[in-house]
């Protein structure tokens, strides 16, 4: 659907002429909310692991401090699970 149709659909369902529930597109636009999370939260964790990488290779004495930084993020993690 373009963005246009999608505008007029939210419109009829404002007025209540539509065919299609306000329950089902809000649950659409909450599965699209959950995607666009997911994946900020992907990119989030991509980013997180980059930066300790270039991390451990300009500052080598701290390497041990990121190692049991990871640990920890990774035994709070599993308890968040």
């Amino acid at each position: 659907m373009s963005k246009l149709e999608n505008m007029r659909t939210e419109i009829k369902l404002i007025e209540g002429n539509s065919e299609i529930g306000v329950a089902d597109v809000w649950k659409e636009k909450c599965k699209k909310l959950i995607d666009i999370c997911k994946s900020f939260k992907e990119e989030n964790e991509r980013l997180y692991e980059q930066s300790l990488l270039n991390n451990s290779w300009n500052n080598p004495d701290k390497n041990d401090f990121n190692l049991s930084q990871d640990n920890i993020n990774i035994k709070m993690q599993s308890l968040n699970s």
